[in-house]
């Protein structure tokens, strides 16, 4: 019997971290990327609660985009990265050809349209916006247009 439906190779909890909350485990890097809006582009959950227990430690990951708990055309993501550990965060598009704004952390500013300061990466053509971070507790507020 030859069955590649093993618990070791696709498991449904891999799925929901890696997919929905976007953890990415790497070597030397935590990549979180969130994803908002499907292949098709249709949009994906409203709320996502994530925690993950790595040999780093543990890695919580949350965001909502429900126009109750945030703004509207905005995604409200909060991060905890274990001691020792970087991470990369990287932020789609909220909906499809959607362009970043102002980024925000805690309650300032880190980047906007007019002051590209920080460590936030925008990619042009794809309309990701990446940040670098090392250990800690984040609150990130990203409004789009």
């Amino acid at each position: 019997m030859n069955s590649r439906n093993h618990h070791m190779f696709a498991s449904v909890g891999a799925w929901f971290y890696s997919h929905l909350a976007g953890i990415d485990l790497q070597s030397d890097l935590i990549v979180i990327r969130p994803r908002m809006v499907s292949e098709e582009k249709k949009h994906l959950l409203s709320k996502i609660d994530c925690q993950l227990s790595t040999l780093y430690g543990l890695v919580h990951v949350s965001y909502t985009r429900d126009e109750h708990d945030t703004f509207a055309n905005s995604i409200l993501l909060r991060i905890t990265i274990p001691a020792n550990a970087e991470a990369k965060v990287v932020f789609e598009p909220l909906f499809p050809d959607a362009k970043c704004v102002t980024v925000t952390e805690g309650n300032e500013v880190i980047w906007s349209v007019a002051d590209k300061r920080n460590n936030v990466i925008e990619d042009p053509q794809t309309g990701l916006m990446t940040v670098h971070i090392g250990s800690g507790f984040y609150g990130y507020q990203v409004f789009w247009e």
